[in-house]
């Protein structure tokens, strides 16, 4: 990758799934490799009716128990869930405990193969045990773990279990959450072997260099601080920050994580991509493990040919499925699907519009325009100018709202059908791209009637008045 810097490039918003498409890829899936620190998830459920007398704590009052893998056994989980013929195998260890034979067990239940999964002798199963009150407020969680390094004898064992399977492997995940398991010279080794592989890492290393040659590194918002030791506060250093670990680590994709905001990937070709977490109707009961769906997601579709473009949309629609669930939990491929299916909104063949305009906030004049524009196309593309283009149209003080909170809340309108950020001043590209059969505010052009007194500028005058007058 050159070294110019991601921020200058234009974001690339081509990112349509569909669901026949994601049903044929994954159908034929060739086994899949999870690689990491293996640990159970246990979940004491109840409410909490009264404080203790003697003390100011609250009191649970246990109703029920969970038990879920955790870490990288719960990506392999997921993996295992999403096609239906998955082949899924997993390494890492466990303890010669209960937890142990729990987690091994829930494993094999879910179909995941864990002959390569070693159990040591004097070292406890990683075990998190979490005390969750009503409307899923966890009070408190007990972790009990070893994160001492483990032997040579036992890493020369991973290591031969991924000589043996690699040539039939079609993808590896590590998932990396820096219990010991992965040292760095078995980091380094795997990700050497598994070169004529597709690997993702999901991680959270404080060195960057420790995943050089992986195909793709999925970091959170916070990671990827920690493995650039760089600030990410603002799109712009964001940007900084992963033009760097691209450099560094030499992979072909980077995917920064961000919850409720979406995805940020950072492609081949020096591309960027906003994809905006779907707008699930059901309220978010937990976001444990989503991560770890999102990397499963993902990688199945990167593994199966997707660009990381659109391998984004479907890490983003089933992390989105998941976090409806109560606890470390996973998404059955069926769900996937009936989503995308459901977002695929029927348009007439050949005739598509599309609405130029800086949306800084939801004024009513805009979204009466967006409606009206919706009849002139089966099929409505919002052209949305990132926070860079609306800086350098509007000045220093704008944008209001970051491009992908505005993105969010446009497109939750009915009327929108896809939201297409652009970083340039001008719809060209985009226009030469979509290739619109209408353009609104250019082209065959068709006028709206205004609306008076509703436009941004009035909006932020009459905040500014009223903050004034109290002043």
């Amino acid at each position: 990758m050159d070294n110019t810097n991601i921020a200058e490039f234009p974001y690339i918003e081509d990112t349509v799934v569909r669901a026949d498409d994601v049903e044929t890829a994954f159908f034929d899936s060739r086994p899949i490799l999870v690689i990491g620190d293996i640990m159970i998830d246990d979940f004491l459920i109840g409410n909490v009716p009264r404080v203790a007398p003697d003390k100011p704590i609250p009191v649970l009052l246990a109703s029920r128990t969970e038990r879920k893998p955790g870490g990288a056994a719960n990506v392999s989980v997921n993996l295992a869930s999403l096609p239906a013929n998955a082949k899924v195998s997993i390494i890492g260890v466990v303890g010669d405990d209960a937890s142990g034979q729990a987690l091994l067990g829930l494993l094999s239940q879910s179909g995941v193969e864990t002959q390569d999964v070693q159990v040591i002798r004097h070292r406890p199963t990683s075990h998190n045990l979490s005390v969750v009150a009503q409307s899923n407020h966890i009070l408190s969680r007990i972790d009990r773990e070893n994160v001492s390094s483990i032997s040579e004898a036992d890493e020369s064992s991973a290591l031969r279990a991924i000589r043996q399977s690699i040539h039939k492997l079609q993808g590896i995940i590590i998932s990396d959450y820096n219990k010991s398991f992965l040292s760095p010279l078995l980091l380094h080794e795997i990700i050497r072997e598994a070169r004529m592989a597709n690997t993702m890492v999901a991680g959270e290393r404080t060195n960057n260099s420790q995943y050089r040659g992986a195909s793709v590194i999925t970091p959170n918002v916070k990671e990827l601080s920690t493995l650039t030791s760089m600030p990410v506060d603002g799109e712009a250093n964001v940007d900084v920050a992963a033009t760097e670990l691209l450099r560094a680590t030499e992979a072909k994709a980077l995917v920064i994580t961000r919850g409720e905001s979406g995805v940020v990937v950072y492609g081949g070709g020096s591309r960027k991509g906003v994809i905006s977490a779907p707008l699930i109707d059901d309220a978010v009961e937990d976001v444990s493990g989503a991560g770890d769906t999102f990397a499963a997601a993902f990688g199945l579709a990167y593994f199966n040919g997707f660009d990381p473009f659109q391998s984004a949309v479907v890490g983003t629609v089933a992390a989105s499925l998941v976090v409806r669930k109560r606890s470390t939990g996973s998404v059955s491929f069926r769900e996937v699907l009936e989503y995308l299916s459901a977002r695929e909104k029927p348009h007439t063949p050949g005739f598509r519009g599309t609405a130029e305009k800086m949306v800084r906030l939801a004024a009513c004049g805009y979204v009466r325009y967006l409606e009206e524009a919706k009849f002139l196309g089966g099929t409505l593309v919002l052209g949305l100018n990132s926070d860079g283009s609306i800086k350098r149209l509007k000045g220093c003080n704008r944008p209001i709202l970051e491009h992908a909170l505005r993105a969010r809340v446009l497109s939750a309108l009915a009327c929108i059908d896809f939201v297409v950020v652009f970083e340039e001043d001008t719809l060209a590209r985009l226009i030469d791209a979509i290739r619109l059969d209408i353009l609104k505010f250019g082209g065959y052009v068709k006028l709206m009637s205004f609306v008076d007194g509703v436009s941004t500028t009035s909006i932020l005058t009459s905040i500014l008045d009223c903050n004034h007058a109290q002043s």
